[in-house]
C-alpha cells in the first residue's frame, strides 16, 4: 500500500539541481503540497474512447516561509528558469524508500505565484505545471522510484522548515502618497496580494509571465463625510508603502511608485455599517522591480540576501 505525504518541494536555477543547485528555495512550512498528474489533450476516438497523448504534471504548494529572498527568487524563477525536486514520505520502513520527482533542464516546468499578507496569514503559494508526452512522462515518473535525492548545502531539515524564516502578518506602516491611510485601531481588515499573471500557455501548457497584479484593499470604520472626501481628494494614482515587521525592529516594506496603483473607494452607509473600502490595484512587469537589503532596507546589517527583512520596489527607475 502507497503512503501519502510529501517531505520536500524545492526551487533553485534552471540546470543547477543536478550539478551545484543555486538560490535553493524550500517550502518548508506552511499549507498543502502536492503534485497532480492527469491526462492533457487526449484524442477522441470512436466510439467513446480517449486515445494517449501527452500528461500534464502539476506541482501546487504553499508557504510561509516567505521571505524577501524568496519572494525575490520567484519572480527570477518565471518563464521557465528553475529546476524543481519533490520527495514523498517513506513508501516502506525501508531507508531509501521516497520517491523523488526531477523536473531539471529540458523538463522544466512553468511557474506562477501568489503572495498574500493579510490579519489571518502571510504566505506564497506556487504553482507549477508541464505537459509532457506520454513516453517522457511514464520516464519521469519511472525514474522516481530509484532516484537519489539531490541533498542541498546548509539545509538540515528535509523539507526546509525553519521557524527562523516564518512570516507573521504583522502590519507597520500603511501610507498613500507619505501619510497613514487610516489609524490602526480604525482597521478592520487589510489585504495585500502581488501575484504573477498567467499570460498564456505554450504547446506543453507551461504558463509565461509578463506581469504581476497587485491588489491591496482596506477595510476601515473610519467613514465620517471629511474623511470620505479627503480620499478622494488625492490623486487617483498616489505612491504606496505597505510596511510589516518580522522580527523586532526589522521588516519587509513593498514600495509601489506613482503610476503603479489606482485608488477606488466603496462607502457603504446604513443601519448596520457605516465603513469605507479601499482598493489600491494595478499591474507591472515583472522586470520593473528592485530588491534592497541590509539594515537601511529592513533586514539586519548582514543580510545581502533578504532572509530577515527587505524592501521591494515596484516601478520605479532602476537605480545605480
Amino acid at each position: 500500500m502507497s503512503r501519502a505525504g510529501i517531505q520536500q518541494v524545492a526551487l533553485c536555477d534552471l540546470s543547477s539541481l543536478g550539478t551545484t543547485p543555486a538560490n535553493v528555495e524550500l517550502l518548508g512550512i506552511g499549507g498543502e503540497k502536492k503534485v497532480v498528474i492527469t491526462p492533457f489533450k487526449p484524442t477522441d476516438q470512436f466510439p467513446e474512447k480517449k486515445g494517449r497523448n501527452m500528461e500534464n504534471h502539476q506541482i501546487v504548494g504553499e508557504t510561509e516561509q516567505c521571505t524577501m529572498k524568496m519572494l525575490k527568487n520567484m519572480i527570477s524563477f518565471l518563464n521557465y528558469n528553475c529546476d524543481v525536486q519533490v520527495i514523498t514520505t517513506k513508501q516502506t520502513a525501508t531507508a531509501a524508500s521516497e520517491d523523488v520527482f526531477k523536473y531539471a533542464g529540458d523538463d522544466c516546468m512553468g511557474l506562477i505565484f501568489k503572495y498574500e499578507s493579510n490579519r489571518d496569514k502571510q504566505t506564497l503559494l506556487a504553482t507549477l505545471d508541464r505537459a509532457f508526452d506520454y513516453e517522457i512522462s511514464k520516464t519521469l515518473k519511472d525514474a522516481a522510484d530509484t532516484a537519489e535525492p539531490v541533498v542541498f548545502t546548509g539545509i538540515t531539515d528535509l523539507g526546509g522548515r525553519d521557524f527562523s524564516l516564518r512570516q507573521s502578518p504583522n502590519t507597520l506602516i500603511l501610507q498613500s502618497d507619505g501619510s497613514d491611510i487610516f489609524a490602526p485601531m480604525g482597521i478592520v481588515s487589510r489585504s495585500l496580494i502581488i501575484e504573477a499573471i498567467d499570460a498564456g500557455r505554450n504547446q506543453y501548457n507551461a504558463p509565461a509571465v509578463d506581469l504581476l497584479k497587485i491588489t491591496i484593499e482596506i477595510l476601515a470604520r473610519e467613514a465620517s463625510v471629511a474623511q470620505i472626501i479627503a480620499l478622494m481628494a488625492k490623486n487617483n494614482s498616489t505612491p504606496i508603502l505597505w510596511k510589516e515587521t518580522t522580527s523586532g525592529l526589522l521588516y519587509k516594506a513593498f514600495d509601489f511608485n506613482t503610476n503603479v496603483l489606482t485608488q477606488t473607494e466603496e462607502e457603504p452607509i446604513g443601519d448596520k455599517d457605516r465603513s469605507v473600502k479601499l482598493v489600491y490595484e494595478g499591474a507591472e512587469w515583472i522586470y520593473n522591480t528592485q530588491f534592497l537589503f541590509g539594515d537601511d532596507n529592513g533586514g539586519e546589517v548582514a543580510d545581502t540576501i533578504g532572509e530577515t527583512g527587505g524592501t521591494m520596489k515596484i516601478g520605479y527607475p532602476d537605480e545605480e
